[in-house]
């Protein structure tokens, strides 16, 4: 049986495909040399098992793209040093359970929230860990120094109105906070799905924070392209990103292009909390985060600022790309800073 099973496991891998999954996966009987354009495919994470240098390209090194992935590219960094960070503003996320105390987003002001505690079935995740640094983590995130609302709920269960009650929570929590500390936007990374119980629920929840001056923000409010870029191209140069290869079949006209390959997120799977995966595609989850934190750095420079601005700001600001648009943080700022009035000036 133990022949069997060692068998089993050196069949599986001993041969690497474009673009596999090897999170936590044991590579280290494998011999790699020669395969680098291969291996800077993979998804992977601090946990998978590599071989000994001697049967590794010279040219790669995994904790090195991991590092590389942990920028968000297209200026970000550059708006960072300017003090476009998201001070003193409020938003919110919508996501599946945190691990708290990550190392990833340590640096946040968060408040955090569950729905549904009892029904989640789990601490953590994979995924709103995740989202968390790419929104507001110090090295990874978009908007480093938001204050951030997060509230964990079981999406797993498909029943949408844990969407809903999220939603509703933030409204209540928005009505006990001064004026100049309302939360003005939230991210799902997640839509209204036909497909889910209680639909209507959270189409109603939706309606109903917009009403409250809460923007909504989520997979369809753009008609969003996910972009990745090779290690290690300038990620602050649009002309290095290209489509993932996931979409590749996407209509690519009217689209909106946003980084989310060649990204390192925060992954709370296991409870480890300075457990980081690299994700060479990415998907429209990874999109909405940077969305939200580029809208964040806007609503510093202009509290007052409109879903409908935003939305339109973003678009027309955005670089040409293949009949579509890439977001561009820095032409969105300086559009915000000229058709506001009372946009400040500086940070």
């Amino acid at each position: 049986m133990i022949i069997i099973l060692l068998l089993y496991r050196f069949f599986i891998y001993t041969e690497l495909e474009a673009y596999m999954d090897v999170r936590g996966k044991n590579l280290s009987y494998l011999d790699l040399r020669g395969q680098e354009e291969l291996l800077y495919t993979l998804e992977f994470d601090n946990l998978t098992k590599w071989p000994g240098k001697n049967r590794m390209p010279d040219d790669f090194d995994p904790l090195k793209v991991i590092e590389y992935g942990k920028d968000p590219g297209l200026n970000i960094k550059k708006l960072h040093k300017l003090g476009y960070t998201g001070k003193n503003v409020n938003i919110a996320y919508i996501d599946q359970p945190l691990l708290e105390g990550h190392e990833a987003y340590s640096n946040v002001n968060l408040k955090y929230y569950k729905i549904r505690s009892e029904e989640n079935g789990m601490d953590t995740s994979m995924h709103g860990p995740a989202v968390l640094s790419l929104l507001a983590g110090a090295e990874i995130g978009v908007a480093p120094e938001a204050n951030v609302y997060f509230l964990g709920h079981p999406a797993w269960l498909e029943d949408q109105r844990t969407h809903a009650e999220a939603l509703y929570k933030l409204i209540e929590i928005n009505k006990s906070l001064p004026e100049d500390q309302k939360i003005k936007v939230v991210g799902f990374s997640d839509s209204p799905d036909e497909r889910e119980n209680y639909i209507d629920d959270y189409k109603k929840a939706i309606i109903e924070a917009e009403k409250n001056n809460i923007m909504v923000i989520n997979v369809t409010t753009f008609n969003y392209l996910p972009l990745l870029i090779k290690p290690y191209k300038d990620k602050d140069d649009y002309r290095n990103y290209e489509t993932a290869q996931w979409a590749k079949g996407f209509i690519e006209n009217d689209s909106f292009g946003v980084p989310t390959g060649a990204r390192t997120t925060a992954d709370g799977h296991k409870s480890i909390k300075n457990k980081y995966a690299y994700w060479t595609n990415g998907g429209l989850s990874w999109a909405v985060p940077y969305v939200v934190g580029t809208i964040a750095l806007g609503l510093q420079v202009d509290p007052d600022l409109t879903k409908e601005e935003a939305v339109k700001y973003l678009l027309d600001s955005g670089y040409d790309f293949q009949g579509g648009k890439i977001i561009n943080p820095e032409g969105f700022i300086e559009m915000v800073k000229k058709n506001a009035s009372h946009a400040k000036s500086t940070p």
